[in-house]
């Protein structure tokens, strides 16, 4: 799962580089805008803080994306795909 989502970021967004799975993760959905959100870390740094806040602790945070990146791809679309 990591791999494919460090793949898409890449794609994404060329010349941004993940510092963690938060990153992957949160960059992976698309949701940036370099123009209207600026700067990449400190655009990840406020919506960090933002979903700790929500989550009740960074470590509830952190437990939750670090459960989402283990998740296999057949998990994330909820379909087998036969090849």
């Amino acid at each position: 799962m990591r791999e494919s989502l460090k793949r898409l970021v890449n794609k994404l967004y060329p010349g941004v580089y993940p510092r963690n799975d938060f990153d992957i993760l949160h960059l992976s959905s698309g949701a940036y805008n370099q123009e209207k959100d600026g700067d990449a870390h400190d655009w990840l740094d406020k919506e960090y803080s933002y979903l700790a806040g929500e989550y009740g602790s960074p470590k509830k945070l952190d437990d939750e994306v670090r459960k989402a990146m283990t998740l296999s791809s057949e998990q994330v679309i909820g379909v087998r795909l036969i090849y």
